[in-house]
């Protein structure tokens, strides 16, 4: 099982094309409308017999917190066209592997139904820390779960330690 690990500018418009569909399919959304919000995002794609059978991205997120910057990676889009085969589970493997060599922090949020998939993923998950997040002074009410691999900056944990609010600047991804 092979993986592309891609920068958002480096896609084709043919995986574009399949990214949208799945997105659509996946999360009942609407179609993309500009991909450029996408362009710098790592884009983490397994292919089988040449075909597009899972994927998943990260993408750059800045948060201050308590008077200083964090850096982070925001999980984003995890789909398998091809369910229950494990592609899932080695998109994010890679993504925390890609993670610890850049010292960074992976957080993400996902629904109950996701919870034992992540679990099984190694990944943390905190459902406290949802109402936590915050953007425009408005809680993700769309999910259930913070999900997260601790980085050396030990944003998590840090959080979980003080009682604030963490202000994002983008919209939950």
């Amino acid at each position: 099982m092979k993986i592309e690990i891609k920068k958002g500018t480096k896609l084709s418009k043919e995986f574009i094309d399949i990214f949208d569909k799945a997105k659509q399919s996946e999360f009942t959304s609407g179609p993309i409308k500009d991909f450029s919000k996408y362009s710098s995002d790592i884009f983490f794609i397994i292919k089988s017999n040449n075909k597009t059978v899972s994927f998943g991205h990260l993408k750059k997120i800045k948060i201050d917190y308590l008077g200083k910057q964090y850096n982070l990676f925001g999980i984003a889009n995890l789909i398998s066209i091809r369910k229950g085969e494990g592609y899932g589970k080695n998109i994010v493997k890679n993504m925390i592997n890609y993670a610890k060599k850049k010292n960074k922090t992976l957080i993400g949020f996902c629904k109950k139904h996701n919870k034992k998939f992540y679990e099984k993923c190694n990944m943390g998950l905190n459902k406290q820390l949802l109402k936590r997040f915050l953007y425009k002074n408005s809680m993700n009410k769309h999910e259930d779960y913070v999900i997260y691999f601790e980085g050396k900056d030990e944003f998590i944990q840090k959080v979980i330690l003080t009682k604030s609010n963490i202000t994002l600047h983008i919209p939950f991804w």
